[in-house]
């Protein structure tokens, strides 16, 4: 499992908990004040590494997920990205993400 930055997991706790509407909304006044300015530098990172399973991010966000909830996941970092980085594609949607299936040279899957 990929190691992440102490910080970003702290914040994911404190901001993203339940996922609760109005916590998102703190965590989008934290970072437009620039008091988390951080936070979508290495939330991008940790997306594009893959590091968010859906242990992981059950457990940091308490929402109770299955081991095989990948869609749920995935919908809950894009709507995390869309407040954080509003504008900006999700990262593994651009061409030049590692992880993009845009990026693999034809034939070749993403891990």
């Amino acid at each position: 499992m990929t190691r992440m930055n102490e910080l970003l997991r702290d914040a994911i706790m404190a901001y993203c908990l339940y996922m609760e509407p109005d916590a998102l909304e703190e965590l989008r006044a934290a970072v437009a004040r620039d008091a988390l300015a951080w936070f979508p530098a290495e939330f991008e990172l940790a997306i594009a590494a893959g590091t968010f399973t859906p242990e992981r991010w059950g457990r940091f966000t308490q929402t109770g997920l299955d081991d095989d909830d990948y869609q749920k996941v995935d919908s809950d970092l894009r709507l995390v990205w869309s407040i954080v980085a509003p504008g900006r594609p999700f990262p593994t949607d651009r061409e030049d993400s590692p992880s993009s299936p845009r990026s693999q040279p034809e034939g070749e899957a993403s891990p």
